[in-house]
């Protein structure tokens, strides 16, 4: 948050609970980052068995399952009718490999960057919106999936093209600067402590420059 990203992927997780992890989620989101978990590999319902970070059920979360090529929910993946957001493929995702070269993944692990990644075009469109309202338009273009009720929260599988177009109203932001709340178009009420915008080009730290890429810019 420090260092101005708007994103956090989470291709992790844990059985045991952290208050402290909790507490930097929780904090993040005051300052519109969204947290992008993954639901976990165990082929349980969630509901009944947290796994965390995604059992923290947090405003600024969005938390992930798998599918497979035919968007049915894998057998390893774990779901939750609560707290499980939404669906992302997972099945011999095409990465690159460490070194050089391309190699295929499986797992949640795999399906939370793709929702990452929506997040992140979403951000570069409206810079200004909250972190709850990122994920509403995560959610109210997601494609609907009758196989997914009652897995996960929208019965839906992520749609980045989808995403895009439930941002309405002006691409501009709103007139105190704070971070929108309302509706999909970001307009409305929040702190009046935008989301930090990039260091000139050539400036800021290692950690900084990281940061950066994983954050838009604000348009001129």
């Amino acid at each position: 948050r420090e260092h101005g990203a708007q994103v956090i992927n989470c291709s992790w997780g844990m059985d045991e609970e952290s208050f402290a992890l909790k507490d930097a989620i929780q904090r993040a989101g005051t300052s519109g980052v969204v947290v992008v978990s993954s639901a976990g590999n165990s082929g349980r319902n969630i509901e009944e068995e947290p796994y965390y970070p995604s059992s923290f059920g947090l405003s600024n979360q969005i938390v992930v399952a798998s599918t497979d090529n035919f968007d049915q929910l894998t057998s390893w993946s774990n779901y939750g009718a609560s707290h499980v957001t939404l669906a992302a493929p997972g099945r011999d995702i095409l990465t690159t490999r460490r070194g050089s070269g391309y190699t295929t993944v499986t797992g949640t692990s795999a399906s939370t960057p793709l929702v990452t990644g929506a997040a992140g075009l979403i951000k570069t469109q409206r810079w200004w919106l909250s972190a709850a309202g990122t994920r509403q338009a995560i959610v109210d273009g997601a494609r609907r999936v009758a196989e997914l009720t009652g897995k996960v929260s929208s019965g839906a599988v992520v749609s980045a093209g989808g995403a895009l177009a439930a941002l309405q109203g002006p691409n501009t932001p709103p007139p105190d600067g704070g971070n929108g709340n309302g509706g999909n178009n970001g307009n409305g009420s929040g702190n009046n402590n935008p989301p930090a915008q990039p260091p000139p080009s050539g400036q800021g730290s290692e950690a900084q420059g990281m940061a950066a890429a994983f954050r838009p810019l604000r348009r001129p």
